[in-house]
């Protein structure tokens, strides 16, 4: 038998996956686009790379190559360099031409200015559905990190990780 709840529940994420198809359009155009102009053939790979994003609200892009784009955990405090565990969130992957991006986005959504705050390689260590592990060689992040998955959900912006080095 259906509860009140859930088809609230229901309802809650019928509203949330039209609002992540349009968002998604938008967003997808602008890296596309740019990824397109980018020539990446003298990146080191597997890419890693930080955006500090001045959108709405300050947020850092955490992205590493994988797959042949850039898997991408929104971070909403500063990275962290010792074993301290942060709140990322899943994100759409973007193409990885799209890690050069330095600039402002002009878009209602994801709008504001984006600067890498650090970039690199990194090595995988470990992949599993609830764990990314990797060792990452950027100038400002050195070492293993972990990515360990705690709320799964099919709507990535609640899709929940935990980000630390270990």
């Amino acid at each position: 038998m259906t509860t009140f709840e859930d088809k609230l529940d229901e309802a809650i994420r019928g509203i949330e996956n039209k609002l992540e198809e349009k968002t998604t359009v938008k967003e997808r155009g602008f890296y596309e686009e740019y990824a397109k102009t980018q020539d990446i053939t003298n990146l080191k790979r597997p890419v890693y790379v930080i955006h500090e994003h001045h959108s709405s609200r300050l947020h850092w892009d955490l992205r590493f190559e994988d797959g042949g784009v850039m898997r991408t955990w929104r971070l909403y405090k500063s990275p962290p360099q010792t074993g301290n565990k942060i709140l990322a969130q899943l994100s759409r992957p973007i193409p990885i031409g799209a890690a050069l991006f330095e600039g402002v986005i002009k878009q209602e959504y994801g709008g504001g200015k984006m600067k890498i705050w650090d970039s690199g390689t990194f090595d995988l260590v470990e992949k599993k559905g609830k764990k990314f592990v990797v060792n990452i060689k950027g100038k400002e992040l050195k070492g293993k990190y972990s990515l360990v998955r705690f709320q799964p959900s099919d709507i990535p912006r609640l899709d929940k990780w935990l980000f630390f080095k270990t």
